[in-house]
């Protein structure tokens, strides 16, 4: 009897979180994605994407720069600035196992890299 209990409280349990699981990712991908603070849901990540950029502010204001050049002399460039300090950058494909029509994200305030996005 005590068995069945315990068996029973660990399946309530695990369905429970299940659930959790669940409602986190829906409000991931929900229709208020942009309230979700959930910008970087879809970002893949891969072995070699590095961690961090080093961005150089340019002059005018924006803190996301046009162009950011990387520790190999890869050149990325600005395609569009998201909400919350966040940029996407052209990537070429290969480089740091990204795909075609994919973009690197990064946060422009200190350069940490979200992952590669699907464009």
């Amino acid at each position: 009897m005590q068995r069945e209990q315990r068996a029973n409280t660990t399946v309530r349990w695990l369905a429970a979180l299940a659930v959790t699981l669940l409602l986190e990712q829906a409000a991931c991908f929900g229709t208020a994605h942009q309230s979700t603070g959930c910008e970087d849901c879809s970002a893949r990540t891969t072995a070699t994407l590095p961690q961090r950029l080093v961005i150089a502010p340019e002059s005018g204001g924006s803190s996301c720069p046009r162009v950011i050049t990387d520790a190999g002399g890869n050149r990325l460039t600005l395609l569009r600035v998201l909400p919350n300090g966040r940029a996407d950058y052209t990537i070429t494909p290969g480089l740091y196992g990204a795909r075609e029509n994919e973009a690197l994200r990064l946060d422009c305030k200190d350069g940490t890299v979200a992952g590669l996005v699907h464009l």
